[in-house]
């Protein structure tokens, strides 16, 4: 099939998304009503808190959890400390 000038890829595998069965567990978990405004907010800060900080790979961090990239930067910095 053609589109303008480009043909168009044909329909392939789906790919996972890194960090998706989180996610889904979450919303699965999440689906409430909350009382206010104050009750969700604290749903999605612990959501992000206990899966997108400590489980959910990011690309720009090498595919590590932030945690643990954090992690190997303090150690890496207490290392430089300790070799002056």
């Amino acid at each position: 099939m053609l589109v303008g000038n480009h043909a168009a890829a044909p329909p392939g595998p789906v790919l996972p998304v890194f960090g998706r069965p989180e996610k889904l567990l979450a919303v699965k978990q999440c689906r409430q009503e909350y009382r206010d405004l104050a009750e969700a907010r604290a749903s999605i800060a612990q959501f992000i808190e206990e899966v997108y900080h400590q489980k959910r790979l990011h690309s720009a961090l090498g595919y590590r959890p932030r945690v643990e990239f954090e992690h190997g930067l303090s150690v890496s910095a207490d290392h430089a400390r300790a070799s002056v």
